[in-house]
């Protein structure tokens, strides 16, 4: 087994194919009257075999440099995994390969997404002509529809995110593993800078489980607090979370990929976008990555 998630992998669509793009995109609420048009290339996207969404990139030869990123959908059951950002860097990938140089959109929703992947808002009346000239800047989009566009050289930079407590081992050891891939996160101490409502609600949304899951109990006030009652509701274990922040189970990672609490530390192997690029061995003498960044064990434990 492998130190890092799976990559994506695009499929090229042929004609046949359309149709599951065409219900996939009716089921997500975006428009899909013309993918059957000219100068329209679709891919399906894959990890480990699992269809997970699909994407495509616009031409005109009017602007023959530009392209437009368009029918990006994921499907119901992979909302939320974080494989969306994955999924544009390969249709962005794609773009490149094609010979185009930016990449423009149109969003009614997703600006904040999209902005965290390095596109930036534009005057509509920058747009070029692969852009003016399509469907969906015509009509099928809103006027409200924020224009976006970004390089396809530049680089996705892998941002990890790690809620960290270091007198925690397991907290610590989840640290190295980030930083064995290659990557420097950005270190939250989350009992001095808590998140706020949002956030902490936004994070437990993503790791998918229930509010009383990423509760810790041990060397807390859970107790004290009567938070062992069921019938305590989330609303007031987020209550008791941001008021304690002790209580806030840790470490939380978020990453391109994915948010997990990771417990144990290897668990955030399955969202880290880079390989372990050496051994690792946790604190307790357990190791858990060989010399070839492969993992060696899985291992109960913190």
């Amino acid at each position: 087994m492998t130190g890092a998630a799976s990559p994506l992998t695009l499929t090229r669509l042929a004609a046949a194919d359309l149709p599951d793009l065409a219900a996939a995109l009716t089921a997500a609420g975006l428009p899909a009257d013309d993918i059957g048009g000219p100068d329209r290339v679709f891919w399906a996207a894959r990890r480990d075999g699992v269809l997970i969404g699909f994407g495509g990139v616009e031409c005109s030869a009017a602007s023959p440099q530009d392209g437009l990123l368009r029918s990006v959908v994921m499907l119901p059951e992979q909302r939320g995994t974080g494989l969306g950002a994955a999924l544009v860097a390969a249709l962005t990938a794609e773009a490149r390969s094609l010979g185009l140089h930016r990449l423009w959109l149109l969003t009614t929703s997703a600006e904040p997404f999209f902005r965290r992947l390095g596109f930036v808002a534009q005057d509509r009346s920058a747009a070029p002509a692969v852009v003016t000239t399509s469907a969906q800047f015509s009509g099928l989009c809103p006027a409200s529809a924020v224009l976006m566009a970004r390089s396809t050289e530049a680089a996705f930079m892998t941002t990890i995110t790690i809620y960290h407590n270091p007198a925690c081992g397991t907290s610590r050891n989840t640290l190295a593993l980030i930083r064995n891939s290659g990557v420097e996160p950005e270190v939250i101490e989350y009992l001095l800078t808590p998140p706020d409502r949002a956030t902490l609600r936004d994070l437990i949304a993503r790791i998918g489980t229930p509010v009383r899951d990423v509760i810790r109990q041990k060397g807390t006030p859970y107790a004290g607090l009567g938070l062992d009652d069921p019938a305590v509701s989330d609303d007031a274990l987020i209550d008791a979370m941001l008021a304690h922040p002790i209580l806030i189970n840790r470490p939380i990672v978020v990453t391109p990929l994915g948010v997990r609490l990771c417990r144990p530390s290897e668990v955030v192997l399955e969202i880290l976008p880079d390989p372990q690029q050496g051994p690792f061995t946790k604190e307790d003498g357990e190791v858990v990555i060989d010399a070839a960044g492969n993992r060696v064990t899985a291992k109960a434990g913190g």
